[in-house]
């Protein structure tokens, strides 16, 4: 049979994926959700994400922004007083 009229499924079976890649997306969709209930209802700064799940602030800002990035976040219209963005929860729109 030639392989452009082999099934998805068919063709899927042939691919294998390593399982670190498993694990790392695993481990990276576990830390979003982690990341994400830490905002709640009210919005946070980067160094108030990092403080909550005892990150480095280095790593706090990366997920921040993934996260923003892809429209799960947004700023917020405050600023600290120290210069900080706040960042919230997108709110769904129904």
């Amino acid at each position: 049979m030639p392989e452009s009229s082999k099934t998805f499924m068919e063709l899927k079976k042939k691919v294998t994926v390593r399982p670190e890649l498993t694990d790392l997306v695993k481990q990276q969709t576990k830390m979003k959700r982690v990341v994400l209930d830490v905002f709640g209802t009210e919005a946070k700064t980067v160094p108030e994400v990092a403080n909550a799940l005892d990150l480095p602030t280095h790593e706090a800002m990366h997920w921040v922004m993934a996260l923003r990035k892809y429209g799960l976040l947004e700023e917020a219209r405050e600023v600290t007083d120290d210069g900080f963005y706040k960042y919230k929860l997108v709110q769904k729109k129904s």
